[in-house]
């Protein structure tokens, strides 16, 4: 239906539960691409351990994140795609019917720029910035969300039509966001996109019911620096221990009330 890449640094315990989340709740997303890199041999053992344990995903290895991200996007074959990061959590089940018919409305409203499967409609909690911003007044709101993301203010997540992880895009405009910014990594990428924003396409599509969070439990990418200060949390702890046997549990993420689409949730362990 759609096709998909994963941005991965250092995060194989984080990863393993992102490609659960998906398993759960996201079951009829196939077409899944990881870009990984590492640091270290220590974490590069974390994602042998996911290519083994998820044979059908498929892996490619950084060697120059902006080719790499060409050659992966250039790949893809579907009308739509869509992009996560390693701290994603696909955490409330998405409905196939509701998934397609938004999809369709992507298809032919022209003026309809993504749809954003990250946020709800009582959602006014910025994570990063540490503020509150107000709602739109919404075109429609009982089956689906869709406001003009264009009058309000740029930073505000209800104005912010250019998220890499989320959103899905036509693919047509995502390769050639890949073939022609200048970026080295995930969020300048995004950076990228957010200074080439596409105001004539000024509306944006969301579900009632936010599907996927980004948990900010530690930090491995340059240019996002709120993030828990949990030492627990780190990415060597992480690695240490999906390395000896442990998955982050599921129980207290999926469901969860979050007040914003980057929301710290503690990490409970369980053993595979």
């Amino acid at each position: 239906m759609i096709d998909c890449v994963i941005w991965s640094k250092d995060r194989a315990c984080q990863l393993d539960l992102l490609f659960r989340s998906i398993k759960d709740n996201f079951s009829f997303l196939k077409n899944i691409h990881i870009l990984y890199t590492f640091s270290s041999e220590f974490f590069e053992k974390g994602y042998k351990k996911l290519m083994i344990k998820f044979p059908n995903i498929i892996f490619h290895k950084e060697t120059s994140f902006k080719q790499n991200n060409i050659d992966i996007f250039n790949s893809f074959t579907s009308e739509f795609c869509m992009g996560f990061v390693d701290d994603n959590v696909v955490y409330n089940k998405i409905d196939l019917n509701m998934f397609s018919k938004g999809l369709q409305r992507l298809r032919h409203n022209p003026k309809i720029h993504v749809l954003n499967l990250r946020l709800r409609k009582d959602m006014t909690y910025n994570h990063p910035q540490d503020c509150y911003y107000p709602l739109p007044k919404f075109i429609e709101e009982e089956y689906y969300l869709l406001w003009d993301w264009s009058i309000m203010n740029p930073m505000n997540e209800w104005g912010y039509p250019c998220c890499v992880d989320s959103y899905v895009y036509r693919t047509d405009y995502y390769k050639y966001c890949a073939n022609n910014l200048q970026y080295n990594e995930p969020n300048s990428f995004e950076g990228q996109i957010n200074s080439h924003r596409v105001y004539k396409e000024s509306l944006m599509l969301g579900l009632l019911e936010s599907k996927i969070l980004l948990i900010p439990n530690n930090l491995t990418q340059k240019g996002f620096t709120r993030h828990s200060l949990n030492l627990e949390y780190s990415l060597e702890n992480l690695n240490k221990k999906y390395l000896d046997g442990f998955v982050i549990d599921t129980n207290n993420i999926y469901g969860v009330k979050n007040n914003a689409p980057h929301f710290e949730i503690p990490f409970k362990f369980i053993r595979e």
